[in-house]
């Protein structure tokens, strides 16, 4: 993993091309759609230590106690994208983690205690068109 790339390192060396690919990026926070109160965004991380895959998974932080939770699981070359709560406890996402290794839409039903999650949630898969799925747009008065 990443933190173990870090932790094996002993000496002060300058930050090089290869560190910043190393780097897990995060992307595409969202507010809770009634309080506010927690946010759902996405973390990329990379393979190591080679750097030929990567992984892109759905995460929920709580804002007041800064408790994050991994929602949905790391696979490599599977990668979890374009995200929208629908409502309180339901989240809408593409994700090439069909059987078809095609982007297709799968739903996350979160439970009422998100911070209790000890493993990860097993999305529900919507669609399996033959074709990927390149947009999510969604209309929540639909």
């Amino acid at each position: 993993s990443n933190s173990d790339y870090y932790k094996q390192l002993t000496t002060i060396h300058d930050f090089s091309q290869i560190h910043n690919l190393r780097l897990d990026r995060l992307s595409s926070p969202r507010f809770h759609p009634i309080n506010g109160k927690t946010i759902i965004y996405l973390r990329k991380q990379y393979h190591m230590p080679d750097l030929n895959g990567s992984s892109t998974t759905l995460h929920w932080i709580d804002l007041e106690t800064n408790k994050t939770v991994q929602l949905t699981r790391p696979i490599w070359g599977i990668n979890d994208q374009q995200f929208y709560w629908i409502d309180s406890k339901t989240i809408l996402f593409l994700s090439n983690r069909a059987e078809s290794s095609l982007n297709q839409i799968f739903q996350l039903n979160l439970p009422d205690d998100v911070s209790a999650i000890g493993n990860f949630l097993d999305p529900i898969q919507i669609t399996n068109y033959p074709l990927d799925i390149d947009n999510l747009v969604v209309n929540r008065q639909a």
